[in-house]
């Protein structure tokens, strides 16, 4: 449901907003409501991450970097802040990186990123074989996406969803 599918950044950039959304609201309705959505993203995050190689199983409708090891990404941060990879979380260790993807993180400890048990213990998890196929929808058009995450490897695709630019990742 949201614009840029299972981005390693831009998930980060909806949790927060989610957050926000969840504490700040003005009726007790839409602070429900946006609870409930922080919670399905934070379980929707879990399902394709990976343990092992503590990264998100694309295709990815837009990433700025693949690897949550090697570069910042606010889902990997947000994953770390919530204690969900436990002690090894999905972080790089050159801080010098996209220092503006670090800037977040005071801003999501203040907030209070609210991760479901389930999803901070399946981040943790050892990685077991799953296959997940779904649609997404990506500038308005439906894309068949399919995630395989094996012990060891994981990889995804989706089908027809070629938008030329570089941060677009199909497969």
């Amino acid at each position: 449901a949201f614009t840029e599918y299972n981005s390693p950044t831009y998930a980060g950039v909806d949790l927060v907003g989610l957050a926000c959304w969840r504490r700040f609201a003005r009726s007790p309705e839409m602070r429900d409501r946006g609870g409930w959505l922080e919670a399905a993203l934070w379980n929707d995050l879990a399902q394709r991450y990976h343990p092992r190689l503590r990264n998100l199983c694309g295709p990815y409708a837009r990433a700025s970097g693949l690897d949550m090891t090697r570069d910042p990404a606010l889902a990997g941060l947000a994953i770390a802040l919530v204690g969900g990879a436990g002690d090894r979380p999905p972080i790089p260790r050159d801080r010098t990186r996209r220092q503006h993807e670090w800037a977040y993180l005071p801003l999501m400890h203040a907030i209070g990123l609210a991760c479901p048990e389930a999803a901070r213990e399946r981040f943790r998890a050892q990685p077991v074989s799953r296959r997940i196929v779904r649609g997404a929808r990506v500038l308005g058009a439906v894309y068949r996406v399919e995630h395989r995450l094996q012990p060891s490897w994981m990889m995804g695709a989706a089908d027809g969803m070629l938008i030329p630019w570089e941060q677009h990742c199909p497969g």
